[in-house]
């Protein structure tokens, strides 16, 4: 027997040379399927996320990789592809229905992951009012730690679909307080107490330097800002400081905060 009759041997209703074909792609299938999970763990390894995510992309991306192999050795061995395509894009279909808000906040995950709005560690803002620093992200939701130590678990869809703030990016932010003073204090007095109460707080910027000025008056008091820069881990303790130190140098300069009076004339 020649080899051609060898190749068109049979065993049942396949040759010899589509079992041999069969099993060259077999062979070459575990050798790629092999290097491109080796490069798949090693990316997964670079993005913050958890383990059990990790092994579920990797698992993922293998079932897809084999599924291709599959088809590729039916097409070897003379079998119809279409209904095996046909059975996996009615199944794909359903559960893709099934879990589409799943899906969502997987797609926005990876959107955050390489976009990077916030990082591990950022202090944010969501558009829906929730705050705190962002402890993990992970592909379905992100996890933030509130200032009174609550874990919050928000799902990425949210997140991209709402406009978030992020007070940690930048290295400094500016501080704002505004307060009142009654109508007959003197404008520069109150603004270098302003200013004065700036320079006495070590954590304030002297570049740019502190800003004091009339904002405004309503009927009861004159409105003054008072804006600084510090360090963006500082905000809320400058902020606290000034506050205090602006009270006590009001009270010994007796300029008293106005209060809202109302008075009462009772005729008989």
């Amino acid at each position: 027997m020649d080899v051609q009759g060898f190749l068109d041997f049979k065993i049942g209703a396949f040759s010899v040379e589509m079992l041999l074909r069969s099993l060259v792609i077999v062979v070459i299938a575990l050798i790629a399927v092999r290097l491109i999970m080796m490069l798949v763990r090693r990316a997964l390894k670079k993005l913050p996320i958890d383990k059990a995510l990790d092994n579920f992309i990797s698992s993922g991306i293998r079932f897809a990789l084999w599924f291709v192999v599959a088809l590729l050795v039916c097409d070897a061995l003379g079998l119809p592809t279409s209904s095996l395509l046909a059975l996996f894009g009615v199944v794909g279909l359903a559960i893709s229905l099934s879990i589409q808000g799943w899906l969502g906040n997987l797609a926005s995950g990876l959107l955050i992951l390489f976009t990077k709005p916030f990082t591990i560690n950022d202090y944010i803002e969501a558009g829906s009012g929730i705050s705190g620093t962002v402890q993990q992200i992970a592909l379905i939701h992100t996890t933030l730690s509130t200032p009174d130590n609550k874990l919050v678990f928000v799902p990425n869809g949210q997140l991209t679909a709402s406009q978030v703030t992020n007070y940690t990016r930048m290295p400094t932010r500016r501080v704002e307080v505004s307060v009142l003073a009654p109508h007959n204090a003197p404008i520069e007095q109150v603004k270098e107490i302003l200013l004065t109460a700036a320079k006495n707080q070590p954590d304030v910027l002297l570049d740019p330097a502190p800003f004091a000025a009339l904002s405004g008056r309503t009927e009861g008091a004159s409105n003054y800002v008072l804006r600084v820069w510090c360090a963006g881990s500082e905000y809320w303790n400058v902020f606290y400081q000034l506050t205090e130190q602006i009270y006590l140098a009001f009270a010994e300069a007796h300029l008293d905060p106005p209060t809202n009076r109302l008075d009462v004339h009772i005729q008989q």
